[in-house]
């Protein structure tokens, strides 16, 4: 089980870090645009600020789950050194809020 942990957090890690990716070149192109379109309509504009805000809310809560992919990385490590509590074996699922 303690591998299938180790692999399945690299598995996330890896599609965290492939969505941050397509988010931050999302969020450059969308600036860009906005910049760049000075004669564009306001309907136009107004749906490229709603998908700004989406994607930085987006980036905000990617940030949050590489918090918690980052305490799940120092317990698994604490496991694998054999350092950890039996207490801290049985750590409920936190679920996001």
């Amino acid at each position: 089980m303690f591998h299938a942990a180790q692999k399945k957090r690299v598995y996330v890690a890896r599609k965290l870090h492939y969505i941050d990716l397509i988010q931050k070149a999302m969020h450059r192109d969308l600036e860009a645009q906005l910049s760049g379109n000075g004669s564009a309509s306001p309907t136009k504009k107004a749906g490229m600020e709603k998908t700004l805000q989406q994607i930085r809310g987006s980036q905000a809560l990617g940030r949050t789950f590489h918090d918690n992919l980052k305490n799940l990385s120092e317990k698994l490590e604490k496991l694998a050194e054999g350092g950890a509590s039996p207490k801290a074996r049985n750590v409920p699922y936190n679920r996001a809020k």
